[in-house]
């Protein structure tokens, strides 16, 4: 019985490039910002309630609203989704801490107002949180980064020492080496993790690529053996039938004798990309497999009736096409229907048998066998 069918399949599955971003800062950049934002409302709220002038009530007042406006736009979807919303949200929370730092700042140094110096007290508290934040937002830039956490030091550490000499009130929490150490640990450790994460990221997009090449094959982009036989263990699980196909392309050996085996090679990728173009849609989980120089290996979720039909339409559309190099191909085939209970290679066997069939018969037509018996 004559039958026919061709096809080829280059697995479209994705690669992972070396630089992939397998942390994508959208995913960790809003949720930060999302719990940032209320701990900045509700220090411009104690700002307001300690604040000495109406002006400077004004001015925390508006931090609090904005702020709260942003953590509010910051959970609507379409906002969310959009890249500006972080970095937005990154300059108002930079901003507003660093405007608070200085406007207090400049009250005790400048001009000598105790109640500055209490402010700065709860200020120093969240500077710790504030280089953290700086860290994530500027790890990329990072002699702006330090240049943020020197100015942080410096100033908290001057005001400190005026104000505990001019009121004895101290503005750091603990001693100035204590808050030296928190401010420089704390984005330490986060720029510490945040490289060791980048060069795991590396590592197993590195992983990821060698993992697929090593089920494609080189030469078609064809998967290859060990990517049949991965997907024969997870893949055919017996819910939906499975005919097996092997593949031969008769005679290929006179195409590297008379044209070159570059020649041949560029005829078997085309042969791929032909198959590819003509394998059914993806209900069918139809894949092509590069087995070893010219032999393929085709799957196809489909009753050994209906698998035949096709292949005779297969074994037709190969003699019609016209390869590099002027070069026409016919193909014989043999076919099995997968039995799970089986060994995937007991039934590749079949198929092989089935194929060795189809060739002694005269070439450029399929054999189908299940079970010992044709049909």
């Amino acid at each position: 019985m004559n039958r026919r069918r061709s096809g080829s399949t280059r697995d479209g599955t994705a690669i992972a490039g070396p630089n992939e971003a397998l942390f994508d800062e959208s995913r960790w950049r809003l949720p930060v910002f999302r719990l940032i934002l209320p701990i900045g409302v509700l220090i411009a709220i104690e700002q307001v309630a300690i604040a000495p002038t109406a002006s400077a009530v004004l001015a925390a007042g508006f931090a609090a609203a904005l702020l709260f406006v942003l953590w509010l736009m910051a959970w609507h979807p379409k906002i969310a989704a959009s890249r500006w919303i972080a970095p937005l949200g990154d300059a108002f929370v930079i901003i507003a801490a660093v405007t608070g730092c200085a406007v207090d700042g400049l009250g005790v140094l400048v001009f000598h107002d105790r109640n500055a110096a209490i402010a700065m007290q709860t200020l120093a508290f969240w500077v710790p949180i504030i280089a953290l934040y700086l860290n994530l937002v500027l790890n990329r830039r990072r002699h702006v980064l330090a240049l943020c956490l020197a100015t942080l030091i410096v100033l908290f550490v001057t005001a400190h020492v005026y104000a505990q000499r001019e009121w004895g009130v101290p503005i750091l929490l603990a001693s100035v080496t204590t808050f030296i150490g928190q401010i420089v640990i704390t984005p330490g450790v986060a720029l510490i993790f945040s490289q060791y994460r980048s060069r795991m990221s590396s590592a197993v997009a590195q992983l990821r690529i060698a993992e697929a090449q090593s089920m494609t094959d080189s030469l078609t982009g064809l998967p290859n053996r060990r990517s049949f036989l991965n997907d024969a263990k997870t893949r055919w699980n017996g819910e939906t039938a499975v005919a097996l196909l092997v593949l031969d392309i008769d005679k290929f050996k006179t195409v590297n004798d008379s044209l070159g085996h570059h020649a041949g090679d560029q005829v078997l990728i085309a042969f791929a990309e032909a198959m590819q173009g003509w394998l059914p849609g993806p209900s069918f989980g139809a894949r092509i497999y590069r087995w070893g120089g010219e032999e393929f290996a085709l799957s196809i979720a489909m009753q050994p009736e209906a698998a035949l039909d096709m292949t005779e339409q297969l074994c037709a559309y190969i003699r019609g096409v016209v390869l590099p190099f002027g070069v026409r191909i016919t193909v014989s085939i043999g076919g099995t229907a997968f039995d799970p209970d089986e060994s995937v290679d007991s039934a590749f066997q079949r198929a092989d048998k089935a194929l060795y069939e189809a060739k002694s018969e005269g070439r450029d037509r399929v054999i189908f066998l299940a079970q010992g018996r044709g049909y």
